[in-house]
This record gives structure tokens, sequence and C-alpha cells, in this order.
């Protein structure tokens, strides 16, 4: 598969939307770098490139999504912040609790089964977008 395939697959799949996907290319015309966007990267850095560039962009895209675990209880306007992949996955998860809050019979692994996630998957997924609140 090619780079925009894989960055593509990457922030579709719920268990893995979270990562931030750098591109590193010797693709630099603006249409390569809007297909590679499209696709989902979150940066697009050009070879030859220089490392503290990318040092730098890739701890902005860390301190980004530390903010972002921050806001656990958001109201509508801060939940706009996330990615879609990662709202959609937020509500399917607290529609999951709140349809079994009664059912003192539910486990984690049954959240990982209606979401699609093995239980160490659902930690690490819930654990990136939530806040340690």
């Amino acid at each position: 598969m090619d780079r925009q395939e894989c960055c593509r697959k990457l922030k579709t799949d719920t268990a893995t939307s979270h990562i931030p996907v750098v591109m590193l290319t010797a693709k630099s015309l603006d249409d390569q770098r809007i297909e590679g966007y499209e696709h989902g990267a979150d940066a697009y850095i050009t070879k030859p490139f220089n490392s503290k560039l990318l040092m730098v962009r890739i701890d902005n895209l860390l301190k980004e999504r530390t903010r972002l675990r921050s806001i656990f209880n958001m109201n509508a306007s801060q939940e706009k912040a996330f990615a879609e992949s990662d709202r959609t996955f937020i509500g399917k998860l607290r529609l999951i609790i709140m349809d079994n809050i009664g059912n003192s019979d539910f486990k984690v692994e049954m959240i990982g089964q209606q979401v699609g996630l093995s239980r160490a998957q659902l930690y690490r997924k819930v654990k990136i977008n939530m806040s340690k609140r």
C-alpha cells in the first residue's frame, strides 16, 4: 500500500485513529501535500528536511494530543476539537456505558466487543482520548 492508503487506514481505524501521522516524503507539490492532508496526515514534511523542524512538529502534535486528553467532560463546542473518528468512538463508548449502566454483569471485555477492540486496545484508546482527572 502507498503512503496515502496507509495514512487513511490508520486514521479510519478506531484502534489507531488517535496516532499522529507525519508524512516524510520527497513529494513537495501543493497537490501532493493536499492529498496527504486529505488522507489524514497530521503533518507533511518534505525531503530534504531539517531535523529540528521534524522534532518541533512532533512536539507540537504531542502537546496537542495532551491538550485534547484534558477535555473529557466537554461541552458541545469543545467536542469539535476532536477528530471525527475520535468523536464517533467517544459517542459510541458513552452510549454503550449508558445502555448498560444498570447491568452489574457488564464487563470491560463486553465494551471492547461492542466497539470492536481488544481489552488492551480499548484501554489504550480510552487513555489517549480521555482526561486523567
